[in-house]
């Protein structure tokens, strides 16, 4: 999703305040809608409600994915233009200095050299801008994208496995979870998600009304199964614990 806003938005200037506003408001009614939902129905009570976090979603950072979102997008404007400055060198160079620090560091040590969710949607979304202002570095037919997309999801299975197989090795981070090669900071993720988006941008798949119906209720869903009154619910109600293995 950030590759794709990356892609989309790098040339663009238009106000951000006004992206900003809509989606706060949905994370801020979501959020207040299903505490008192929760309240109403007897599975909460209003003691129990951290007001707090929920009615200052984005301070809180209750939803992290969104929040980081919210947190990123005033900047996008002036990253934009900071972007469009460089030159293709100077930009790839940025896209390694920030894979080098912030994710193939990690995935191999226990460093987190400082990172944040915030710095990895920068990231993310400086390489989808790469991919929109220099598509002829991405020429290739969708087939050897599919392939290598491919070829990545084997080699971080295969990756997975062998910590399973050989692991935990304590003060070895490869080896001491399978979460190093499927953390949110794993360099294998990052390929994983470029290549996957590399493969689709030039596959024309039309528009079906009712798929472009059912995505757009997606952050939605998104947001209902992230609140915690929700998510403790649903993980009680599907028994999650027991089905975990």
């Amino acid at each position: 999703f950030v590759l794709i806003t990356g892609y989309f938005m790098v040339n663009s200037n238009s106000h951000v305040l006004p992206k900003f506003l809509k989606l706060y408001l949905q994370v801020f009614t979501t959020s207040v809608i299903f505490d008192v939902a929760f309240i109403l129905i007897g599975e909460a009570s209003i003691d129990s409600v951290e007001w707090r976090r929920d009615l200052l979603p984005l301070i809180s950072g209750n939803w992290w994915f969104a929040s980081t979102y919210l947190i990123a997008l005033p900047f996008i404007p002036f990253v934009n233009r900071m972007l469009r400055s460089l030159d293709r060198r100077q930009h790839l160079t940025l896209i390694v200095m920030l894979l080098l620090a912030w994710f193939l560091i990690p995935t191999f040590t226990h460093s987190s050299m400082y990172g944040s969710f915030v710095i990895m949607f920068m990231t993310m979304y400086i390489i989808g801008a790469f991919i929109r202002l220099y598509p002829e570095s991405f020429n290739r037919k969708p087939g050897f994208y599919a392939s290598c997309t491919l070829a990545s999801i084997a080699l971080m299975a295969a990756l997975i496995m062998l910590v399973d197989l050989v692991g935990p090795i304590e003060n070895l981070r490869p080896f001491e979870s399978t979460l190093a090669w499927g953390s949110d900071s794993s360099v294998i993720v990052v390929l994983v998600a470029t290549l996957t988006f590399l493969t689709f941008r030039q596959i024309d798949v039309g528009c079906i009304r009712w798929v472009n119906l059912v995505a757009s209720t997606t952050f939605g869903i998104y947001l209902i199964q992230e609140h915690h009154l929700f998510r403790e619910w649903i993980f009680g109600v599907l028994d999650m614990g027991a089905q975990y293995d």
